[in-house]
């Protein structure tokens, strides 16, 4: 049996943080011995491209714990294993060998620490460096020979040396920003998810395309008019004037006068006809309308007198010519 050599495959720690004992451990090995730190989150092993992996270091191989790192009882143990969710740290044996101080470093007794003096964590060899870094440039060198297989898809461009060739996407849209308030966009979209076109379009719809169209105007109208006022009727957005009591129609005629109401609005709400009926001093050219009418007066004899003018005469009696037996009197009117 052997230690694990400098060819020997080895686990290498990536972005390891230091940490402490949180258990004690004695300064002799026991079978199946392990020490417990307080954080192995980080304790994950690097692959062979140099990236960081989820393996727990001891996954491709063994690796070396410092305890006590620059303190008189500083030991180097070679371990097989960590679990990362509690710290449990394996010392390392292959059922003869173990890990304790397996590099001439002393086999020493360790305490407890604390947050401050993390002075446990995972070390390597300047050997097992380089020969882990031999492995990433040789994993390096066959990446640079299959890149210089790559071919253009659709939608995709290769330029640059083989060795080292740029991809990129092949544009087939003027970039920009296109679209406002005021447009729809027309987008064609091409099989790999590109615009390959794209155009702006006025919005132009009519009033019954507007979902909400009756209860906006309604919201817009608010503080125009609450109720209609006397005369008017409103319903939503219309207002009209309020009918009356008089029936619609045409009233009066040459033998009849009307008697008409109207409101402060100027509506008129009754109507009523009446014939008319007026004296003859209520007619305003009665005199010169009659006075053709009467062309004089002649007394039919001698008992008769007929005195004044022709367009306004008198007749009378003469005296002592009286009969008293009632013989008539004639008057000849000439009419004109």
């Amino acid at each position: 049996m052997s230690y694990p050599t400098a060819l020997s495959a080895r686990s290498i720690g990536g972005s390891v943080v230091p940490s402490y004992l949180t258990t004690t451990l004695a300064n002799s090995y026991s079978t199946g011995q392990t020490f417990t730190i307080a954080n192995a989150a980080t304790w994950l092993e690097i692959d062979s491209t140099g990236h960081e992996t989820s393996n727990p270091l001891g996954t491709s191989g063994a690796f070396v714990v410092g305890v006590d790192v620059g303190l008189s009882t500083e030991e180097h143990i070679l371990c097989s294993a960590v679990n990362v969710a509690t710290g449990v740290v394996t010392v390392w044996t292959d059922g003869t060998l173990n890990g304790r101080a397996y590099d001439g470093t002393t086999i020493s007794a360790h305490n407890p620490g604390t947050g401050t003096d993390a002075n446990c964590y995972p070390i390597a060899a300047a050997a097992w460096v380089l020969q882990d870094n031999a492995q990433i440039i040789a994993n390096a060198s066959n990446l640079t020979s299959k890149v210089a297989s790559v071919n253009a898809g659709t939608g995709i461009t290769v330029s640059g040396p083989s060795t080292a060739p740029v991809v990129g996407i092949t544009p087939v849209a003027t970039a920009g920003t296109t679209g406002d308030a005021s447009h729809t966009l027309s987008v064609t979209i091409n099989a790999e998810g590109q615009v390959t076109a794209i155009s702006a379009n006025a919005i132009s719809v009519p009033h019954t395309d507007i979902s909400d169209w009756a209860t906006a105007i309604a919201t817009a109208l608010t503080g125009y008019y609450n109720t209609a006022g006397t005369g008017l009727i409103g319903s939503g957005s219309t207002v009209a004037l309020a009918n009356t009591a008089v029936t619609a129609g045409t009233y009066g005629d040459g033998s009849h006068s009307l008697s008409v109401t109207i409101n402060a609005q100027g509506q008129v709400t009754s109507v009523t006809a009446n014939s008319i009926s007026i004296t003859h001093n209520q007619i305003s050219d009665w005199a010169t309308a009659t006075s053709g009418f009467v062309t004089g007066v002649t007394a039919a004899d001698s008992t008769i007198t007929v005195g004044g003018t022709s367009t306004a005469p008198t007749a009378k009696v003469t005296p002592g010519t009286f009969d008293p037996i009632g013989t008539a009197v004639a008057m000849a009117i000439a009419l004109g």
